[in-house]
């Protein structure tokens, strides 16, 4: 029998998905409303495959950089780290963040694997942290390079860019420097350690998480050493931005592809990646899971001036099947084969004991 936790969990995934599935429901009626039938086939005949294909290369290479990018962390805060734990982490992170408001659903699910892989909680919460500065501050700097070297065709093709990147602009520094202090303020740290075993145990991954108190203290030891070791470490700290930065240059290449597949424009390399670059900063704090609502609304000022043949509204569509709905169902059933798989090996291990 399930308990009230776990039933309030299932209960609110089962809201954010409902919500996300209704908000892919209403684009197809937007473009069904405006293209007919004809018009649709005509424009799905119309992709180049080989792009479409780079397309979706481009998001399962960035599910590598990202598995590369917590290999790199973890090994240098615990020791040592293993490439089959990254993945399930890192696609933990995917799924979990897609599907609940402000992406902030992944890390206790991205704890509790690090932790099967014998590291201590305090260093998986370190761990977590110094990866989602790395991403907060990468998501920063890209868009700040991309407004030092491309704001003239940012202007012309954005309408009122400049307030869509202070907007974006001046969140991102609130959330990299809330997670700066808590890298290197041991209070801080104390409550990042007393926050995690919370979730845990809402989670159920650990019971009665109030009875932890020798083990916290050890823990945010553990947080506290993990800071010290990540920062001393200039080299760790670039190879990881460096996989973070290409990470999210495989995401923001995504539209071009779309766009060469679709239109057949090759020299607008530059200004895509850099408009994606701005949109990403934007929509990453829309309350809604995966930002769904709010991405598609936004995305489409940035894309209309692109895409100058084809709807626009397709071509948000086939982008976010791309960039957000394979996501969730490529994690989601990564995680249920993982889940099914240590299940049966778990019954497989009661079995041999009675046997025994």
């Amino acid at each position: 029998m399930q308990n009230t936790g776990e039933r309030r969990i299932r209960r609110r995934s089962s809201v954010s998905l409902a919500f996300i599935l209704s908000m892919l429901v209403i684009m197809l009626l937007i473009l069904f409303r405006h293209h007919s039938m004809d018009e649709i086939q005509e424009l799905l005949m119309s992709l180049k495959a080989k792009w479409l294909l780079a397309a979706v290369g481009c998001v399962l290479l960035s599910y590598l950089c990202e598995m590369a990018c917590f290999y790199v962390i973890t090994r240098k805060i615990h020791g040592k780290a293993s490439w089959r734990t990254s993945f399930r982490v890192t696609m933990a992170g995917v799924y979990f963040n897609s599907v609940t408001p402000f992406a902030c659903g992944g890390e206790p699910f991205q704890v509790s694997y690090l932790m099967d892989d014998g590291i201590p909680m305090g260093s998986c919460a370190n761990i977590i942290m110094v990866k989602s500065t790395i991403f907060q501050a990468s998501v920063f700097l890209f868009s700040v390079f991309s407004y030092v070297f491309n704001a003239d065709a940012l202007y012309r093709l954005v309408e009122r860019f400049d307030l869509f990147f202070i907007a974006g602009i001046s969140v991102n520094i609130i959330v990299i420097l809330f997670y700066g202090l808590f890298l290197v303020n041991k209070t801080a740290a104390k409550k990042t350690v007393n926050l995690v075993f919370k979730l845990l145990g809402k989670c159920h991954i650990i019971k009665e998480p109030e009875k932890y108190g020798k083990k916290k203290e050890e823990e945010i030891e553990h947080f506290a050493r993990a800071s010290r070791m990540i920062f001393n470490d200039a080299g760790a700290i670039t190879v990881a931005f460096v996989f973070q930065f290409v990470n999210l240059l495989l995401g923001y290449v995504v539209p071009y592809f779309l766009l060469v597949s679709l239109e057949g424009k090759y020299d607008a390399f530059f200004d895509m990646v850099t408009s994606q670059a701005i949109l990403r900063q934007i929509t990453a704090y829309i309350p809604s899971p995966g930002g769904a609502g709010g991405t598609e609304g936004i995305s489409y000022f940035f894309f209309m001036n692109f895409f100058t043949k084809t709807p626009v509204v397709s071509v948000i569509l086939i982008w976010r099947l791309l960039t957000y709905y394979f996501n969730i169902v490529f994690s989601g059933v990564y995680l249920m084969v993982i889940r099914e798989r240590n299940f049966k090996s778990e019954i497989k291990q009661i079995r041999s004991g009675k046997a025994a």
